[in-house]
């Protein structure tokens, strides 16, 4: 979840600020929470891991195309892979 308030990015000096900004407010880790200790533990709250994976789905076609246009194969052959 990230705090805060949206606005437009206008000047190309902008971008990878905005970019270095966003992604050091995105942490990635692994193992359970190590907040036994701490003050929210005390309330009993649910702590745990949500099991989420980056699997790719099956593709889901525009309906504007003509019916039946096929989707192309390197989109294709990767349904039910993992992303990233």
């Amino acid at each position: 979840m990230i705090h805060g308030d949206a606005r437009k990015v206008t000047g190309p000096e902008e971008k990878p600020e905005g970019l270095r900004r966003l992604s050091t407010s995105v942490k990635i880790r692994t193992g359970a929470p190590d907040d036994g200790d701490g003050p929210q533990a005390a309330l009993g709250p649910w702590a745990g891991v949500p099991p989420l994976t980056g699997t790719r789905g099956t593709p889901v076609p525009d309906p504007a195309p003509p019916p039946g246009a096929a989707v192309p194969d390197h989109i294709a052959r990767r349904a039910g892979t993992r992303h990233g």
